[in-house]
């Protein structure tokens, strides 16, 4: 439970309190990143920036793409 000053930004688009998760799989199905811990008000662009941003972050191989929901923006 979110409690005192922060509890206004873990509140999502539909009033609840919430936390954001993304989570890469590969084709075998298994997880191969999982970040959490971000408010439900954040946009899944700002996290999918986090998690490239980080130095033990998501990484994309050359050539390859990850399918995403249309909460994403276009990038290389």
């Amino acid at each position: 439970m979110i409690v005192g000053n922060d509890s206004s930004n873990y509140r999502n688009h539909h009033g609840f309190t919430s936390q954001n998760v993304l989570a890469a799989c590969n084709f075998d199905l298994e997880f191969i990143y999982v970040l959490s811990r971000w408010e439900g008000s954040a946009h899944d662009s700002r996290i999918l920036t986090d998690a490239l941003s980080r130095r033990n972050g998501l990484k994309v191989p050359q050539g390859k793409y990850f399918l995403v929901n249309c909460g994403f923006s276009n990038r290389r």
